[in-house]
């Protein structure tokens, strides 16, 4: 893969650590587990990151509804290369999945994060307003 970024894969940010005991010291490892089953199960048959809604009753897993998740071309276009490299979807599919008329996003301007962050410091940023 050779997508520039740091961190995971952006189909598969992953919850900081294994969760802690929940509501009244329940755990909640199982319920994790089978979340993070199903949705590597949904991503497989969708071949697309989903968006899923669910909720943890009494230490059981609800799935309530899954769709494809919405996303800016940046994520887009790094969503398709991972996959690419997974072997989730070929080429093709991966361009088709990012839209003609999001591209504009790709070519506008962008602030250099570490820029940003220097400039922020030395207050070389105008206020809002």
């Amino acid at each position: 893969m050779w997508w520039p970024g740091p961190g995971p894969p952006a189909h598969r940010q992953e919850p900081q650590g294994r969760p802690e005991p929940g509501f009244h010291g329940r755990d909640a490892s199982q319920p994790y587990g089978e979340l993070e089953k199903i949705y590597q199960r949904l991503e497989k048959h969708f071949k697309d990151m989903q968006d899923i809604e669910f909720t943890v009753q009494q230490g059981k897993l609800w799935m309530l509804q899954t769709r494809s998740g919405k996303r800016t071309a940046f994520a887009a276009l790094r969503i398709a290369v991972e996959m690419v490299g997974e072997k989730l979807i070929d080429k093709k599919t991966a361009i088709s999945r990012v839209d003609p008329d999001s591209l504009n996003q790709l070519l506008a301007p962008i602030f250099n994060p570490q820029a940003k962050a220097e400039a922020i410091k030395a207050g070389k940023f105008l206020p809002k307003g």
